[in-house]
């Protein structure tokens, strides 16, 4: 009887125990299952950055990525038609080869059915706006331009897919400026005087930024951007820059609505001029990675003469889509 109760006790033991170790491995394998398990001996992912394109420091423009800039990268891969998270929001730095490589080494995938690579920067401005990454979706970001010039940031971002039969042996990670960036520039036979300010009213200043799309969506709350000039113009500097490419407005991608206007601070022996201008349709599309450069200029009567076109940003580097122009 002893024995009975005995060897009944030991299977209820072991009946727990293995569903103790049952529970565990489930466990393991919710927290793990958007992760893709990596093979060590395949490829090392490595990266490029487009060199003619770079970050705007308010110090001065730089014309390459230097070997002290980091970015980070996102990527998601799809085998079997399920997807996993291959890299979560590791910083790239360039090691001593010259290879842009993540501190975490991550291996190509030994099958896949469509491989993604997302790069932002700066990291320290968009790290935690991204705040969750999911295997089966882009990512996407709040963002809110800053109407103080200080506090402006000019954002990058990349996006590349590799399909079934697609393979690099460096991934190249063409960055462009996610915002639209403003120069002002006098235009010839300006009233002389001195230009204060310039500003542009009713602008939206958050949205919703989409890898999927590489675009802004949900664009809201208006606000207006302003930079103190106090240009002394003698009516016959054209071509100044007055907002240059070293220091550019910067506005979150839209159409500006019909309220917004460009205004001017004018002064001259007659006193201040405020003075206002509605932009035409086309002045009123702001395009993400290019700039908006107005040419200005303060007419006898105190009113605003300006024309525009729309750059790409003075820096040499990639844009998406054609060229646009009035």
């Amino acid at each position: 009887m002893f024995n009975k109760v005995k060897i009944e006790e030991m299977k209820i033991r072991y009946y727990i125990q293995t569903l103790i170790a049952v529970a565990a491995l489930m466990n393991t394998s919710c927290a793990n299952e958007n992760e893709y398990t990596e093979n060590a001996s395949n490829k090392q992912i490595e990266f490029s950055v487009n060199k003619n394109i770079a970050p705007i420091s308010r110090a001065s423009i730089k014309t390459t990525w230097g070997d002290t800039d980091q970015f980070s990268i996102i990527s998601m891969v799809k085998t079997d038609d399920v997807w996993s998270i291959l890299i979560n929001k590791e910083s790239v730095s360039k090691n001593s080869d010259g290879n842009w490589i993540t501190a975490k080494q991550h291996y190509w995938p030994n099958q896949k059915q469509q491989l993604d690579f997302y790069g932002y920067y700066p990291a320290a401005t968009l790290e935690n706006l991204i705040t969750s990454v999911i295997a089966t979706q882009a990512p996407t970001f709040n963002y809110t331009v800053s109407n103080e010039e200080s506090n402006q940031v000019d954002i990058l971002g990349a996006h590349v897919t590799y399909g079934n039969s697609q393979f690099a042996t460096t991934i190249p990670l063409e960055f462009q400026h996610l915002q639209t960036a403003i120069y002002v520039k006098m235009a010839d036979g300006s009233k002389v005087g001195t230009i204060k300010s310039i500003s542009i009213t009713n602008a939206n200043s958050v949205g919703t930024f989409d890898y999927a799309t590489m675009g802004w969506s949900n664009q809201n709350t208006p606000v207006t951007y302003s930079r103190t000039l106090n240009y002394a113009s003698s009516g016959t500097d054209g071509g100044t820059y007055l907002v240059p490419a070293t220091n550019p407005l910067l506005l979150l991608p839209q159409t500006l609505s019909d309220d917004s206007r460009i205004n001017i601070v004018f002064t001259d022996t007659e006193g201040d001029h405020t003075m206002s201008y509605t932009p035409t349709a086309l002045q009123k599309t702001l395009v993400g990675g290019y700039a908006l450069e107005l040419s200005i200029s303060v007419t006898s009567l105190y009113t605003i003469e300006l024309t525009s076109k729309v750059i790409n940003w003075l820096d040499g580097g990639l844009t998406n889509g054609e060229l646009k122009s009035k």
